[in-house]
């Protein structure tokens, strides 16, 4: 009889032990995704709270404290973050990019002790297009960069894209044509080539670097004849609380385009 109490005395308290082990646990992953702060043991937590910011168009940076991998030499500093993925940050730092793991990292460049996701922006304006095209690219540009002017104003902070865009040339394409074009893109974009034309495609490209490839193309003495793009995709950052209704998107868009989605996005996490 008093093995029988034992046992299930041990039952209990292991029961007890259990679950106020998994309660605290659950208060810290509670407690870092709304601060937004994570240990770097926590990295891949990090960075799946990261992509869920991402997906709803936000952009962010990262605040690290860790150590160079290379050296062992203290790190203390913020980056644009670029890409998020199986446990690694990547990010924008001092004018390159750099790589952000965990505490037992075996490739990235620094070493993670605690990190902090910041994001940047209030809110995000979704603005699908449907396909379209233009026998003018500078105009096709024109009436694209004329979106978020329009619906924002001067509370606009930046505009990412999605989609590809088709572009037709006179001239024969090279493959040192397509790597200015990336080189001049940046992260998220990939360029293929054909022999009278060439294919962008952008993966939340910033808009204003498009304007590097108007004036690439400009400057090469590149002719173009007619350009063509997918279902394109902008997420329109706001400096502020943008406070528009859908209607009131519909009304301030551009007639110039059709459109299949306008949406205000006001929380990165919901």
């Amino acid at each position: 009889m008093a093995k029988q109490e034992s046992s299930v005395y041990r039952k209990v308290l292991f029961l007890i032990i259990a679950v106020f082990f998994f309660a605290v646990v659950f208060k810290v992953i509670i407690a870092e995704e709304s601060t937004l702060e994570f240990t770097g043991a926590n990295i891949y937590r990090a960075v799946y709270v990261q992509q869920l910011i991402s997906h709803a168009g936000f952009t962010s940076n990262l605040q690290i404290e860790g150590s160079w991998r290379s050296t062992g030499e203290q790190f203390s500093g913020e980056g644009r973050i670029l890409s998020a993925s199986k446990g690694v940050f990547t990010i924008l730092y001092d004018g390159r990019q750099i790589m952000v793991g965990g505490p037992s990292t075996g490739s990235e460049d620094i070493s993670a002790r605690a990190l902090r996701i910041v994001v940047q922006n209030e809110d995000v304006i979704r603005v699908g297009i449907e396909p379209s095209s233009n026998t003018d690219f500078s105009l096709f540009m024109s009436d694209l960069r004329n979106i978020p002017v329009q619906i924002s104003g001067e509370n606009l902070m930046e505009t990412s894209l999605r989609g590809s865009i088709s572009i037709d040339s006179t001239n024969t394409m090279t493959p040192t044509i397509a790597q200015d074009l990336e080189n001049i893109l940046g992260f998220g974009s990939s360029v293929t080539i054909y022999d009278k034309g060439l294919t962008i495609s952008l993966d939340g490209v910033i808009f204003n670097t498009l304007d590097g490839v108007s004036t690439y193309f400009d400057e090469n003495n590149i002719s173009l004849s007619r350009v063509s793009s997918s279902r394109l995709e902008l997420d329109i950052r706001t400096i502020s609380d943008s406070g528009l209704s859908e209607s009131e998107l519909y009304e301030l868009a551009p007639v110039s385009f059709d459109y299949y989605m306008l949406r205000v996005i006001d929380e990165p996490l919901k």
